[in-house]
């Protein structure tokens, strides 16, 4: 009776934990692509207030630039957030658009 006792949790441990999602899937898949709306919407204090990234990102490349707005080496119109997020980790695409520009 001992015996059953103590091996009733690892049973039911290892029927129910790969029925819940627990196990047997690996890892979760990343996106595909990020999501840069999403990101844009978490919040950040800025000058003393609680605003949104995206507004954060925007406020920082018209202090840089005067444009609010970003265009990438291809001349396509990128989120504003995706400017801030290369810049942030070095991206080698900001480094050949700050070449371009003559920096």
């Amino acid at each position: 009776m001992r015996r059953l006792l103590f091996a009733l949790p690892t049973v039911l441990l290892f029927t129910l934990c790969p029925a819940s999602g627990w196990g047997g899937d690996g890892p979760p898949q990343l996106a595909a692509r990020f999501d840069n709306k999403a990101f844009g919407q978490l919040p950040i204090l800025f000058n003393g207030r609680v605003t949104d990234f995206d507004h954060y990102a925007r406020n920082s490349l018209l202090r840089i630039s005067g444009k609010d707005t970003w265009l990438d080496t291809e001349g396509k119109l990128q989120p504003v957030v995706a400017w801030l997020l290369d810049l942030m980790s070095g991206n080698e695409a900001i480094q050949a658009a700050r070449q371009q520009c003559g920096e």
